[in-house]
């Protein structure tokens, strides 16, 4: 329930209706844990689905009624030999404009039972993000020095992808304090905010600048030129380019030499060898050269991929100055990008790996995978190692979606003893041949020096598991050090991870044991990486150490042999008092096992001294017991707790894992700060080298009035 006052503020509570206990059977239930559709950019019609709904065990699906939450005036589903879903109403445009996908949950009813899962919509890609693009490549307006203050383009200034100009502000490279560009009365107006000086009006026949156009909230600009025709003096002019502005197109292999559509020249000058023409902008990737007598563009440098996917086309100021006068003319170069022809952005700035051998095989083992954010044809994209190319390849895993880097052959002896890592350069090609290069650092194994506690094996696989909510590692083989007979000043260290696992000498075995403190978390364990990690051997009163690499396997989560929850998250929620409780809004089932008795669903290792889920026989049902009060500390942090159930069978090393969300009584949270909306979106931006978090909307908390007392903690969920 949620209580909001005149002033928008927002309260909730939580009305629990007690019904009947019954005995869980396996009933409805949906084929998959989410759906993906596409959503029409007409916004009318059928969503396109990625994969059919269906259900498990429905004899008759037509007697089946599918409902969305908080979306159900926009969609409904009817079943016609398979399930469709309609639009019976358009999404709001700012639903449509600050979402790339949303999830509404689906809730199947039938015969008095119920069934939920997940509809991942992806949205059209929205046009916020082009840079706004002007009609003209450039435009006139004529500057007279008689007092008036305003000057009306000869061209009008207009967008052809945006709807508000007035959102729209457009800003000058130079001449800023004598011109200043706005909107007003519905059209764009060229203010003349200070004359023009004698010197200026006797050396230019014309000013030529360029226009950068920007939307609020944007940060992506467009550009175009302006030309301001100046009245003409007794006194001799510069060089006078014969064109207002020249056109050009960057080359679609982005190297080489741009000839100009229409050449460069002057209508006052007889020896252009005489002239030096400069760009103002994007100096670092062209300069402009003459070459067997005509003007010609050298490129020194690809443009960023930033820029070649933001922009339509690029407008520079071209300045050309005679050598023996010093004086200047101007004219505009509008370098158009090519369209439809967008190089690979990798995912990350760079990646990181590990070269790790186990003897009988050898791979390279990424902390995180490498993948292609801007290609929607992933098939027509090519990646190369340019060097290194002797020991590894480069393919592209369907499964993973992601690239993966083969070893071929065994990197020589040379390398491994005298480097730690090595960079292999990764080039990205698409069909277009538009080049990005990037790169990956190969960590490779330490080696050991004489004198340092010796592994007896440069690398070490183990496995992951869990069984009974309990994970151990085994070990593919013994972890020995091979020079040392008194271990007692031996220790193994890890270098991350080390609040998960650590590592014991046992006496028995002879060899080191890996010991689990703390299960992995649900976000590691989901990514479905191997762990890699160095061992680290250290001796008192030795500086010197010695190193292997471990490579831990996990297990595959939501197998078909996992046990099923009956749904990816529950509510409950928690009493206080001398005997606490937990009452569940749906009671914790499993789908598809037999054998509930041979079930274990265990709680993170956080609240596992507090709450447990054990398997009642006399109802046939999960019942979540309060083992112990939860802590004051527990009230202090929020009015809702996020817990990790884990349901594993025993036998089996497959688990699947589900969300149980514990709403806390109110009156007894310790004035926890409360955000002001329950989720906030942000882009995430690379600038300059640099990084920053764009927030949509700001930021708050409604019931605290010191907010420097405030700490805000971000947490990067994968």
């Amino acid at each position: 329930m949620t209580a909001t006052d005149g002033n928008g503020k927002k309260g909730s509570s939580a009305l629990v209706i007690k019904l009947p206990s019954a005995t869980v059977e396996t009933g409805l239930q949906f084929s998959e844990a989410y759906y993906l559709a596409d959503y029409p950019e007409s916004g009318t019609g059928e969503l396109k689905f990625e994969n059919t709904i269906s259900f498990e065990n429905v004899d008759d699906p037509s007697s089946v009624t599918i409902t969305f939450d908080n979306y159900g005036d926009n969609f409904a589903a009817n079943y016609d030999d398979s399930w469709h879903v309609t639009i019976e109403k358009g999404l709001d445009d700012a639903i449509l404009q600050k979402n790339t996908e949303i999830v509404i949950t689906l809730t199947a009813s039938a015969n008095g039972k119920e069934a939920r899962s997940a509809l991942v919509i992806k949205l059209p890609s929205s046009t916020d993000n082009l840079a706004p693009e002007f009609s003209d490549a450039y435009y006139l307006a004529k500057y007279t020095d008689n007092g008036v203050k305003t000057v009306e383009f000869e061209n009008e200034i207009s967008f052809t992808n945006i709807d508000d100009p007035s959102t729209i502000d457009i800003s000058l490279d130079n001449y800023e304090e004598y011109f200043k560009v706005s909107y007003t009365s519905e059209k764009w107006i060229l203010n003349i905010q200070k004359s023009l000086g004698d010197e200026i009006l006797s050396k230019n026949k014309e000013l030529v600048m360029t226009m950068t156009a920007s939307e609020t909230d944007n940060d992506i600009k467009g550009y175009s030129a302006l030309v301001i025709e100046l009245p003409t003096t007794d006194s001799e002019s510069g060089p006078v380019f014969s064109e207002a502005y020249y056109l050009a197109d960057y080359p679609e292999k982005y190297t080489g030499v741009i000839e100009f559509n229409t050449p460069i020249a002057f209508d006052n000058v007889e020896d252009s060898s005489k002239l030096t023409i400069k760009l103002d902008n994007f100096t670092d990737h062209f300069e402009i050269k003459l070459e067997n007598e005509r003007w010609i563009i050298k490129v020194k440098q690809v443009l960023d991929s930033s820029v070649l996917t933001s922009a339509f086309e690029l407008v520079m100021t071209l300045t050309a100055t005679e050598s023996d006068t010093g004086k200047e003319g101007y004219s505009a170069l509008v370098l158009r990008l090519p369209e439809n022809d967008v190089a690979p952005i990798f995912s990350k700035t760079y990646y990181t790996a590990n070269y790790v051998s186990t003897g009988s095989e050898t791979n390279v083992v990424f902390s995180t995978p490498i993948t292609i954010t801007n290609q929607d044809d992933i098939a027509g994209i090519t990646l190369s190692i340019d060097n290194y190319g002797d020991y590894f390849s480069i393919e592209y895993d369907s499964e993973s979606e992601s690239w993966v880097v083969k070893v071929t052959k065994q990197l020589p002896n040379d390398i491994l003893t005298q480097k730690t890592d090595i960079v292999v350069a990764l080039t990205a090609t698409n069909p277009q041949n538009s080049l990005t290069d990037h790169a990956a650092d190969l960590a490779l194994p330490s080696l050991n020096t004489d004198n340092a506690p010796s592994f007896h094996k440069p690398n070490y696989t183990a496995i992951y598991k869990i069984s009974d909510g309990k994970a151990t590692v085994a070990f593919d083989s013994s972890v020995i050090i091979t020079n040392r007979e008194n271990l007692d000043a031996i220790s193994i260290g890890l270098d991350n991870y080390s609040n998960n696992f650590e590592m014991t000498y046992d006496e028995t075995s002879g060899s080191w044991q890996m010991t689990v403190k703390n299960n992995l978390d649900q976000t590691t364990l989901n990514r479905k990486i191997d762990l890699v990690m160095a061992l680290t051997a250290t001796e008192s009163d030795n500086d010197e150490y010695g190193q292997a690499v471990l490579l831990i396997r996990l297990p595959v989560a939501n197998t078909d042999d996992a046990p099923k929850f009956s749904s990816i998250y529950y509510d409950g929620i928690y009493t206080v008092g001398d005997e606490p409780s937990v009452t569940l809004e749906d009671i914790i089932a499993i789908t598809n096992k037999e054998d509930l008795t041979a079930i274990t669903i265990a709680f993170d290792d956080s609240y596992k001294d507090y709450l447990e889920v054990v398997y009642d026989t006399s109802s046939s049902q999960f019942k979540l017991n309060v083992k112990s009060p939860l802590s004051d500390d527990a009230f202090k942090e929020s009015s809702d707790i996020i817990l990790t159930l884990t349901a594993t069978e025993t036998g089996s090393s497959a688990f699947s894992q589900a969300a149980l969300v514990l709403h806390l009584p109110l009156e007894e949270v310790k004035l926890a700060p409360e955000f002001g909306q329950s989720h906030y979106l942000a882009q995430y931006v690379e600038e300059d080298s640099k990084v920053k978090i764009v927030l949509d909307e700001t930021i708050t908390v409604t019931n605290k009035a010191d907010l420097r007392k405030i700490q805000v903690v971000f947490r990067l969920l994968y």
